[in-house]
């Protein structure tokens, strides 16, 4: 589905696709009531989404996975 992204190599398409959930997440929280809303509570999410899915990305290469 979002093979557009492999040329980017594992880490960077992680990173990408989760600091995007993590945005539309918390958008979702602050919309319906439970969130604050704050945009540094975004700053600190997508940061920890980046590291978070970097690492999960070059785990997986090393895995030997290609997607």
């Amino acid at each position: 589905m979002f093979q557009s992204l492999d040329r980017l190599g594992l880490p960077a398409k992680y990173a990408i696709l989760y600091a995007v959930a993590v945005v539309a997440v918390l958008f979702l929280w602050s919309t319906f009531g439970e969130g604050s809303g704050e945009p540094m509570v975004y700053a600190i999410g997508v940061g920890m989404a980046v590291v978070y899915g970097a690492g999960k990305g070059w785990l997986r290469s090393k895995r030997g996975f290609r997607s």
